[in-house]
């Protein structure tokens, strides 16, 4: 039986971008969600009933609680917001805190190092890359990454952060906009021999926005990589199995880890997610300027139809959503094109 957890506010509310307000109470809301809804709801922004101050969705360890769904999660107030709220409880840690603590006794950063080293290494072996470097400085509108290694194909730069702590939000949603809105090829790679800690939350609330899956480097690929000639990854597919999280792995090669980029001839499984989560996330935020950049950047070079199109045709803005997820989807869940655009 699942540990009972104390749910720390009784009444949550949620915005839309239209300023239309739902509360819910918070063990109704949270009980009937799955592994996956529960990460992706993660990415959303809540505020207390109470108060009206942000709070934050955390995730107890499916490892401790012993079920993988909503069960395990409750709403906390972020850190410094209304601590005179009478549904406060307890002190909320930073993002700096929180990574504080996972390093603590830890060697991540000499795992990190060498993985680095051995991606790029794996990388030179092959002779479709080029001009392979580590922590390349990229800028673009005002702000700047360092992806951890960066190799040039016949078709574009590749860049791949390998992530061995859970990312937070900040860390994910970051990327996403800087990668995904400027249309630059990106690639999350775990640790393939720590496969155990996808079950962690923060990995969860990244993998299940890749529809599932990642991909995952160590020695064992390395040795893959060298025998075929070609650098080959693992690709993870995690699974939620109600009392834990199950994950499964097969080989691939240079043409799917270039189609999983986005480089290649198809685009699919997680290209098709950075694309489709770059676009959604412009939308709900209202920028236009970054939704119009990522519109001429991704779609317009295919569809052939112009920005002041897209932009005052509700059911065109729509059709390309759906068009570039590959699923049905509806963009009014986060954002309708008229509010965004400013249509009247």
């Amino acid at each position: 039986m699942p540990k009972p957890i104390q749910r720390a506010i009784s009444s949550v509310r949620s915005w839309d971008a239209n300023g239309a307000s739902a509360q819910f109470a918070t063990a109704g809301f949270l009980d009937a969600m799955s592994a996956e809804q529960l990460a992706l709801a993660r990415h959303q922004r809540f505020h207390c009933g109470h108060c009206g101050g942000r709070v934050n969705l955390r995730v107890m360890s499916s490892r401790v609680v012993g079920v993988t769904g909503g069960e395990r999660g409750y709403f906390a107030h972020a850190p410094g917001v209304r601590r005179d709220c009478p549904a406060v409880t307890g002190d909320a840690l930073t993002v700096a805190q929180k990574n504080a603590l996972f390093f603590a006794g830890r060697q991540e950063g000499a795992r990190h190092r060498f993985l680095k080293d051995l991606l790029a290494t794996t990388l030179q072996s092959d002779a479709s890359y080029f001009d392979i470097g580590l922590e390349v400085h990229l800028a673009k509108d005002g702000s700047c990454r360092r992806p951890d290694v960066q190799a040039t194909t016949a078709m574009g730069s590749l860049n791949i952060d390998i992530q061995l702590v859970p990312p937070d939000r900040e860390t994910i949603n970051g990327r996403w906009t800087f990668y995904g809105g400027g249309g630059l090829a990106h690639l999350w790679v775990l640790d393939g021999a720590r496969l155990q800690d996808c079950d962690l939350q923060g990995f969860q609330d990244l993998i299940w926005r890749q529809s599932g899956q990642i991909l995952a480097f160590d020695e064992e690929a390395a040795e893959q990589s060298e025998l075929r000639g070609e650098v080959t990854m693992k690709l993870v597919t995690v699974s939620d199995q109600g009392d834990h999280i199950g994950h499964d792995l097969r080989w691939v090669g240079r043409a799917e880890v270039h189609d999983l980029a986005g480089l290649g001839d198809k685009t699919t499984l997680l290209a098709k997610d950075f694309a489709a989560t770059a676009f959604f996330d412009h939308l709900a935020s209202g920028d236009r300027g970054l939704l119009e950049a990522w519109y001429s950047a991704v779609l317009e070079p295919v569809f052939g139809l112009g920005w002041q199109s897209f932009r005052h045709d509700g059911l065109l803005c729509g059709a390309v959503s759906t068009l570039a997820c590959g699923t049905v989807r509806d963009g009014g869940r986060m954002a309708t094109p008229r509010h965004v655009f400013g249509c009247s």
